[in-house]
């Protein structure tokens, strides 16, 4: 859930509405707090994150970023994944366009052979 800030320069500020800044931007500018919520349109994309571990495989990397570039068709912002013991994990920034994609993303990338683990990083 979010709610959006009108700032000084009267422009719309997303915050999650457990962010603490979102807190403090309540209780000190409530008049200025705008209600909105995760839209529909794929014009826009927004920064988040997932983990991902599992058996360290010939191709799996490229198995998880085809799935994410190709069949989302969502940009990798950053990858950081690390192997140690016939292991994976690591975690991926991406941009996503709304929050059924991320919830997506996870569930296939859940189905590729030898992926143990997905979560959504909640940041």
């Amino acid at each position: 859930e979010v709610l959006g800030f009108l700032n000084d320069d009267h422009r719309l500020i997303i915050h999650k509405r457990s962010c603490p800044i979102a807190t403090k931007l309540r209780s000190n500018f409530g008049e200025r707090i705008i209600s909105c919520e995760w839209g529909k349109n794929k014009a826009f994309s927004f920064p988040s994150a997932i983990e991902i571990s599992g058996i360290d495989t010939l191709g799996i990397l490229n198995q998880i970023t085809k799935t994410i570039s190709e069949d989302f068709a969502v940009n990798i912002r950053k990858i950081l994944i690390e192997t140690n013991a016939g292991f994976f994990a690591g975690k991926i920034e991406i941009s996503v366009h709304d929050v059924d994609d991320i919830n997506q993303l996870c569930n296939n990338l859940s189905k590729i052979k030898g992926v143990k683990k997905v979560n959504r990083v909640d940041d």
